[in-house]
């Protein structure tokens, strides 16, 4: 039985990925959620169906439901958008902005679709809430507080949840990758130009050499990244497993950032994060 699930964010990236490789399985129905259909690179699987969906403007809940199946076996919330600068500086906003697409996004999507959810359980078969988080969940750099906000948010938001959905079978998975080859990290390096043009003459010094620090580094794992396609592996996996972990750090750079921050005092891992970032 072909079963249904629904992606975020899936015109780009690893959301893109992710329905792809599902529709490659030939065991999935994918619908595709996808903000602007006239930039829409289209998909060349007939598996794939596209819904219209702007998390910034989640007026009308109805009309995403209606564009949903009455079963759904999934739901993969992956759409993100990045944003740079320090605290003292960004734009309150623009940051408010960020949490409706980050974390109000994924939290009212999933508060929508969990009754179909629910309605796809079989004794088989546990549906899945999949939430595309980041190793920016579990460790925060400075110049992009309020993206570590969201991400940590998610965390903290869905691990609750994963209990309050265990009697009903229901399985919460977040992953957690760390730098992903895909044009999220040139629009973050956007972002960090657009931070650096807005801070202000007396503002410290420190904050414009860190910005363009981290600049550096987000073009490095633009180029050394995981791919897009290795994280939708993943995904897929999680999806179709019987009963997946909670929380899956992906990426060899995740995986070394998570163990030092576990294993070393924090003095010393805030002295490495300072040498790299500040």
């Amino acid at each position: 039985m072909m079963k249904n699930a629904f992606v975020t964010g899936a015109s780009t990236g690893i959301g893109r990925a992710i329905c792809e490789s599902l529709a490659a399985t030939e065991r999935w129905i994918v619908f595709a959620g996808v903000r602007n259909f006239e930039k829409l690179v289209p998909f060349k699987h007939p598996n794939i169906k596209l819904v219209q969906l702007d998390l910034a403007n989640l007026s009308d809940p109805r009309a995403l439901l209606e564009q949903m199946p009455e079963e759904l076996h999934a739901i993969v919330n992956n759409a993100g958008i990045n944003l740079l600068g320090p605290l003292e500086y960004t734009n309150i906003q623009k940051a408010r902005e960020q949490f409706e697409v980050n974390f109000w996004g994924p939290v009212a999507i999933s508060q929508l679709l969990l009754p179909r959810l629910r309605a796809a359980h079989r004794p088989h078969w546990n549906p899945k809430v999949v939430v595309i988080g980041s190793i920016g969940s579990l460790a925060a750099v400075p110049w992009q507080p309020f993206y570590h906000a969201t991400k940590f948010a998610l965390l903290g938001v869905f691990e609750s949840t994963k209990y309050e959905l265990a009697s009903q079978e229901v399985k919460v998975t977040v992953i957690c990758p760390g730098g992903v080859r895909t044009d999220f990290m040139a629009k973050t390096g956007q972002s960090a130009r657009q931070a650096l043009s807005e801070l202000p003459p007396h503002s410290p010094k420190a904050y414009q050499h860190g910005i363009e620090k981290l600049s550096g580094i987000i073009a490095t794992a633009n180029r050394a990244g995981s791919t897009p396609e290795a994280v939708a592996r993943k995904v897929v996996r999680v999806i179709e497993s019987r009963d997946p972990k909670f929380q899956i750090i992906v990426g060899s750079d995740a995986k070394l950032i998570w163990l030092l921050k576990c294993w070393l005092p924090e003095r010393a891992f805030m002295s490495i994060y300072q040498r790299i970032f500040t």
